[in-house]
């Protein structure tokens, strides 16, 4: 577990009468409760090592200073890395044999640090009405102390897909954390290149669904980095062996309060593959599917359901509304 703490600001949100930091905090905490008994957190040294030299030379750059920054290693081969909201960062094993530099790893995990810092997740989830559905949750937790669903939260944010203004200000804020921690951000777009290349392959599948390196995207990483002033000598790059820095952190099998968080979103695919545009019943039954599961989700959280009850009728919600809309755009609607 790699924790990094910053000089404790108050909290000027006044979301639902000053609810949004303490619901910031507690669903990074849930998500993080969750990913330690699943998948788990790697205790290998080496790479807890690598991890920690790049945090701690990263959070120096972050603009919130009311988090307590956290990093963990998720103990799966997957290539995967996303961020829970109140400061919790998760790459994989599998993400960290990938990076074979420091300024790659570092260009995935700043990303991270970017979607946290613009509170990308927490924006995304009050614009859904997920906030306002889980800050019932909680009240209710509290009065029934009914066990809240973790791993269904856990799920919501390390599959969350972000929008691509979201990916592209995520993209800016980790060149500029790299460039200020002394990292050559041509990192990231040698990330995106690897990415790129293995893309069909069944390990990076979920990674590259959720943060599809677009060709805009990388163009547009580039331009930032064409911008950036001169310096003085060329950032160092550490190879996997040899990057295992000494950090001051606490590592306990499966007990790390560190996480390090990359979004990758589940496989919703709703999106009109063929050619032919939908008919007007195809339309309006998605219409009314979409209606009823609206309609269902808003009475779950009237009726303060159990907290499972309404993340599934929210998943479900989304779910038609995404097929609803993906057919009016294909009909050109």
């Amino acid at each position: 577990m790699l924790e990094q703490s910053r000089e404790q600001a108050p909290a000027t949100n006044a979301f639902l009468g000053g609810w949004e930091q303490s619901w910031e905090v507690s669903m990074g905490e849930k998500t993080h409760e969750s990913l330690k008994k699943d998948p788990g957190f790697s205790s290998d040294k080496a790479m807890l090592n690598r991890l920690g030299t790049v945090a701690r030379k990263l959070i120096k750059q972050v603009e919130r200073k009311d988090l307590t920054w956290r990093f963990a290693v998720l103990n799966t081969d997957e290539v995967n890395a996303f961020a829970a909201p109140g400061g919790y960062i998760y790459v994989t094993k599998g993400l960290l044999k990938m990076c074979q530099t420091e300024s790659e790893l570092a260009g995935v995990v700043a990303h991270e640090m970017g979607h946290v810092d613009k509170k990308h997740s927490v924006r995304q989830a009050e614009k859904s009405g997920l906030m306002t559905a889980l800050v019932i949750g909680m009240g209710l937790y509290k009065k029934t102390q009914k066990a809240a669903p973790i791993a269904a939260i856990a799920a919501y944010f390390a599959n969350l897909k972000f929008s691509r203004d979201d990916e592209y200000q995520a993209d800016a804020c980790a060149v500029k954390y790299m460039h200020a921690s002394g990292y050559n951000p041509q990192g990231l777009l040698t990330f995106f290149e690897k990415i790129n290349k293995d893309s069909k392959a069944s390990k990076v599948t979920k990674y590259f669904s959720t943060h599809p390196p677009t060709t805009d995207r990388i163009n547009a990483v580039k331009k930032l980095i064409a911008k950036l002033p001169a310096t003085a000598s060329s950032p160092t790059e550490s190879a996997q062996a040899t990057s295992g820095t000494q950090t001051t952190t606490t590592t306990t099998s499966n007990t790390g309060s560190s996480n390090t968080s990359w979004h990758t979103a589940p496989s919703q695919t709703t999106t009109q593959t063929s050619s032919a545009k939908p008919t007007n019943q195809q339309i309006q039954a998605a219409y009314e599917a979409y209606l009823y599961h609206q309609q269902n989700y808003q009475y779950k959280v009237q009726q303060q359901a159990p907290m499972n009850e309404i993340m599934d009728a929210f998943s479900k919600y989304q779910k038609a509304k995404e097929h609803y809309m993906s057919l009016r755009k294909a009909a050109g609607m």
